[in-house]
């Protein structure tokens, strides 16, 4: 299932992620909550230099000024972790955001965060 490109955290366009990243800037994305059954987040990592890491958390917010987690994708530290993790989510708040703290020389290539309705939902 695409992206829906109106809730994108991060699009490809933005280049390679190579260094520690908190977006979209205040207020972040505007989503007035999820549904019940919650949606689904996909981070999309297309390459890998060894040695690097890149921890990824979504924050949500109500106000768009003060954040709290959400969720916590697993570390992405490997070859083998090239490829696309998907995670279910659910909020209430009203905007979302994300926080991808790097290192080592990282470059994962253009990275991609944005949501689905995962096959539960066919719209918001």
């Amino acid at each position: 299932m695409p992206y829906d490109a109106s809730k994108m955290l991060r699009a490809a366009a933005l280049g390679n992620l190579t260094t520690t990243e908190t977006l979209p800037a205040n207020p972040g994305v505007q989503i007035d909550g999820t549904p019940v059954s919650g949606v689904t987040v996909r981070f999309h990592v297309p390459a890998f230099v060894g040695g690097s890491t890149c921890d990824l958390v979504i924050q949500h917010s109500d106000d768009g000024t003060t954040w709290a987690t959400l969720l916590t994708f697993p570390q992405i530290n490997a070859a083998a972790q090239i490829g696309e993790t998907r995670r279910r989510l659910a909020t209430a708040k009203k905007y979302v955001r994300y926080v991808a703290t790097t290192a080592n020389s990282p470059n994962f290539g253009a990275c991609q965060i944005g949501f689905d309705a995962g096959g539960e939902q066919s719209a918001w």
